[in-house]
């Protein structure tokens, strides 16, 4: 039990740290793109987006700001499951392992995996309307994406929330257990 304590706290640690950091490397990232300082791109950190090659000309600041806005939606998803992650690992670190709380953690994540399919669909539209009006550019894309590696977090989502109805019935299983005398 011991080691489950002190790698859950170690686990959280981190995931508090990726907490704070995801909306500013967000920032940062929109910030930076096209520039000398564009280390993302340069050394394909992240993956440049397809959409990049909608822009003709360089990056307005207004582009900017409404990418980073819209860069928000799925960020804010990851953010929700991070948030939710370290309240795993917080209980796991007070040695609560099959909880109630802990098997609707799971639910909430299995939800949240599917919300960042949505997020992720609805980023990449925005993102395709702010970048083709960059400037002074004339034509306007929509562009709607699903591809075959969404799939794998619908797939993982599925999965979570099953795992976390077995918790709920283990959970009520075992009270009914501790109940009878």
């Amino acid at each position: 039990m011991k080691k489950i304590i002190e790698n859950s706290r170690r686990i959280r640690l981190a995931l508090q740290g990726l907490f704070y950091a995801a909306p500013i490397i967000v920032l940062h990232y929109w910030l930076v793109l096209g520039t000398p300082y564009d280390i993302y791109n340069l050394i394909e950190l992240i993956t440049p987006l397809d959409h990049i090659a909608l822009l003709l000309e360089p990056i307005t600041t207004t582009t900017r700001a409404l990418a980073f806005i819209a860069s928000l939606i799925p960020t804010g998803i990851i953010i929700l499951g991070l948030h939710l992650l370290i309240r795993l690992f917080k209980s796991y670190e007070q040695g609560e392992i099959f909880t109630l709380e802990n098997s609707k953690t799971f639910r909430k994540l299995g939800f949240c995996l599917l919300y960042w399919i949505i997020a992720d669909v609805l980023y990449g539209a925005l993102l395709s309307v702010i970048l083709s009006s960059n400037g002074n550019q004339q034509n306007r894309e929509l562009t709607l994406t699903l591809t075959a590696p969404d799939l794998l977090p619908l797939i993982l989502a599925a999965i979570i929330i099953v795992i976390s109805q077995i918790m709920t019935e283990g959970q009520k299983i075992s009270d009914e257990h501790q109940q009878t005398i």
